[in-house]
């Protein structure tokens, strides 16, 4: 399945498993009763929307089922939304771009045959016309697209059901890795390996299994590849993330040689005597960014009030759900969160 949202850092999975240093856990969302996890919005977007094929209200029946499945299960999401991108991603964004231009175009090529063929009245041979509408179905399913409008829609929602949520100051992942790092949340969500890389100690991604999750340890992987952080980071670089180019010919496996006999990039450049080095190999800033501090800003990580009225209007007025399915929801909804609010109920009364 071809999947355009998913970046990250370039062979890091297969890396570790062929290092037999990728020990997965998988568990219920259950284990993970009283926990908190900061989850990587866009991704859940991007996957939605994927999934259905870009359904306009996929993202808001996912979001609010993803509320449903975390809080029903004892745990508090916290979802955070990408700020801006550093301008170092520029290239990887334009490129995303590239290739959503190409998909587009070669989608319109194939309505153009299909067009053709069904008014061509002496063409007997669905087979044909069966096979473009196939191919035509595929590609659209690849043209995912995630708005400004849909993260707006969603931040609005969450806000309505008083479940955390807010805009990273910089790329979605760095904070959750910090909320993660600083406590605040146990584990982060996301797909993308490069959260390890912003330090995040304890992730989690989705299983094939309904509610199952895979957790992933950077401790585990540190000690099975017999490296710190900083030589991990330098490692992840080399095999190729966002925010600079590769060495051509260094692939994953070479960039593990690499960093096991040098231990950093500074070193290999240093003896390098057999491989062209890019100009715009830019390892120093990406590893600033991969280490910077992130800033969290000052709100709230626990459930607050859901907004009853504003989300009835909101689903039912703006976005047209069915009224029964809300109905539905918000009862479901107050039930799982109930729980979470007991506390402040008994504070208010001491």
């Amino acid at each position: 399945e071809h999947v355009i949202y998913t970046m990250g850092i370039k062979g890091l999975t297969q890396l570790l498993k062929k290092k037999n240093a990728y020990n997965v856990v998988e568990k219920h969302l259950s284990k993970y009763r009283g926990k908190k996890i900061a989850i990587d919005t866009s991704i859940l977007l991007y996957k939605y929307r994927y999934g259905s094929g870009n359904d306009q209200l996929s993202h808001i029946y996912g979001i609010l089922g993803k509320c449903i499945s975390f809080l029903s299960n004892g745990v508090i999401p916290i979802f955070v939304h990408d700020g801006e991108p550093p301008e170092e991603k520029n290239d990887v964004l334009s490129k995303r771009t590239d290739q959503r231009k190409k998909l587009k175009d070669k989608i319109e090529t194939i309505k153009t045959q299909i067009r053709e063929y069904s008014s061509d009245s002496d063409s007997e041979d669905d087979s044909q016309l069966y096979k473009l509408k196939a191919s035509l179905s595929k590609l659209e399913k690849q043209v995912v697209n995630v708005s400004q409008t849909h993260r707006k829609e969603i931040f609005y929602l969450l806000k309505l059901l008083g479940v955390p949520n807010f805009v990273a100051n910089g790329e979605g992942e760095a904070s959750c890795a910090e909320l993660q790092k600083k406590g605040i949340a146990d584990y982060a969500y996301t797909e993308d390996m490069d959260i390890l890389t912003f330090g995040c100690t304890k992730f989690l991604r989705a299983s094939n299994k309904k509610d199952y999750y895979t957790e992933i340890s950077l401790e585990n992987i540190l000690d099975n590849l017999k490296m710190n952080q900083d030589e991990f980071v330098d490692l992840c670089i080399l095999c190729g993330c966002d925010y600079t180019c590769t060495i051509p010919k260094v692939g994953m496996m070479t960039a593990f040689t690499l960093i096991n006999k040098n231990r950093n990039i500074d070193k290999i450049i240093e003896k390098n005597t057999k491989y062209n080095i890019p100009e715009d190999f830019k390892y120093i800033k990406a590893r600033e960014l991969f280490n910077q501090d992130v800033v969290i800003p000052e709100v709230s990580f626990e459930m607050e009030k859901l907004q009853e009225e504003e989300l009835i209007k909101f689903l039912l007025e703006e976005k047209k759900m069915p009224e029964k399915f809300i109905e539905r929801y918000i009862q479901n909804f107050k039930k799982v969160s109930q729980k979470f609010r007991v506390n402040t109920v008994k504070n208010y009364f001491k």
